[in-house]
């Protein structure tokens, strides 16, 4: 495996999509900050909930959580977190 969250991975994916399209839709030449709005929020928002899906896998895994992230070392977006 790549990353530890592959579906928190598709969602990024998604709203990067969704910024870019929306992006594409507006007149060329205007900076209009809303549409890179709703990535960021979710990357954060994401970010946040892996980690404590990692606090909360390590307290019930213990020793065989640690040895999984040794073989899986990204998180959300492959070698980048």
């Amino acid at each position: 495996m790549l990353c530890r969250e592959v579906f928190l991975t598709l969602l990024v994916l998604l709203y990067y999509n969704i910024t870019l399209s929306s992006f594409l839709l507006l007149l060329p030449g205007t900076s209009f900050l809303l549409p890179y709005f709703y990535p960021i929020h979710f990357f954060i928002l994401l970010s946040h909930r892996q980690l404590r899906d990692e606090a909360y896998c390590k307290q019930r895994y213990g020793a065989a959580w640690d040895k999984y992230c040794e073989k899986v070392p990204y998180r959300i977006i492959p070698y980048v977190f």
